[in-house]
Formats: C-alpha cells, sequence, structure tokens
C-alpha cells in the first residue's frame, strides 16, 4: 500500500541503481524489474513513474520492464532510451517484428494488463507508438489474458495466453 519515488539521487533511485549494479556483478544472467504503473504506453497512462526512473532502467540496460497499470497487452521494440510524449527512432535497437531480442542489445518494456478488468483504447497514432511492436486493446483486437514468462540461464520466452477474444 505505500507509494515510492525514484528521483535521480533520493534514497529509493540510489539503491535500485546500485541493486542492478549488483545483480550484474554477480553474474545474475537476466535484470527485470517489475512494477505497477507506467511511462510510456500507446493507451491511457501517462509517465506515472517518473522520467528519471524510466532513463535509469533503460541506461543500465535492464533485459525486461515489467508493468501493468494500463489494461492492454503492448511489448516495446528493444530499446536503448526513450523519451515521454514522443518517440526518437534512435532509441530503437531492434524493431522485434520476428519476436526476437538480442540478450545486451537493451531493454524490452511488456505492460500485460489484459486480464481482468476492462480493456482500454489503444491510441496508435499516440506519440510513443513508436517504441512499441505489439498491442492489443478494447478497439484493436480486444483479447483477455495473462502473460507467461519461462526464464533460464540462456533466455527469457514470454508468450501471451489468451483467456477471451483473438
Amino acid at each position: 500500500g505505500a507509494t515510492y519515488s525514484y528521483v535521480a539521487g533520493n534514497s529509493n533511485y540510489t539503491w535500485l541503481s546500485n541493486t542492478i549494479d549488483s545483480a550484474r556483478a554477480a553474474g545474475i544472467p537476466w535484470v527485470v524489474v517489475g512494477m505497477h504503473k507506467n511511462c510510456i504506453t500507446t493507451a491511457t497512462k501517462t509517465c506515472e513513474i517518473g522520467a528519471d526512473l524510466m532513463n535509469l532502467l533503460l541506461s543500465k540496460g535492464v533485459d525486461l520492464i515489467l508493468q501493468s497499470h494500463d489494461h492492454t497487452y503492448q511489448r516495446s521494440k528493444q530499446l536503448s532510451c526513450a523519451v515521454a510524449n514522443s518517440y526518437n527512432p534512435s532509441c530503437v535497437v531492434d524493431d522485434g517484428t520476428d519476436d526476437l531480442y538480442m540478450k545486451g542489445a537493451g531493454s524490452v518494456l511488456l505492460i500485460s494488463g489484459a486480464f481482468g478488468q476492462s480493456l482500454y483504447n489503444i491510441n496508435t497514432t499516440d506519440t510513443e507508438a513508436g517504441y512499441f511492436v505489439k498491442w492489443t486493446g478494447i478497439n484493436v483486437n480486444p483479447t483477455y489474458g495473462f502473460t507467461k514468462y519461462i526464464v533460464n540461464s540462456t533466455q527469457i520466452s514470454v508468450q501471451f495466453i489468451n483467456s477471451s477474444g483473438s
């Protein structure tokens, strides 16, 4: 029930930065960060986590960023950076159209909020839409479901399992 702020220089930000560095130093093969709220999205939410936190995760090359606050499914391209409320094509490392990403090349953002609540609209003309390769919402391929993750030392496999819709 608590809310935490991750602003450059504060104790939470420093703790997270150090924890990511420690995971890398320990040889942990995948760094995954999960949170409820979003920053970039093609649906209804704004950058509720703040640009500092989003920039930290991307600059540290977090492999997978899990979010869910927008009641949609969205998978990003592989990113080295991102700017809220705009699209910077130089931030895209891999366009994700083949559903494969190279480990260590950048971060993939996955918004998985399509299970239970009513789906939100996807805005395909949103300024941030260029960061995403896949999406589903109430107005675009409406599908409810959850995301299944299989993780081992060499790969992360992700599959959207639909429970209704296409």
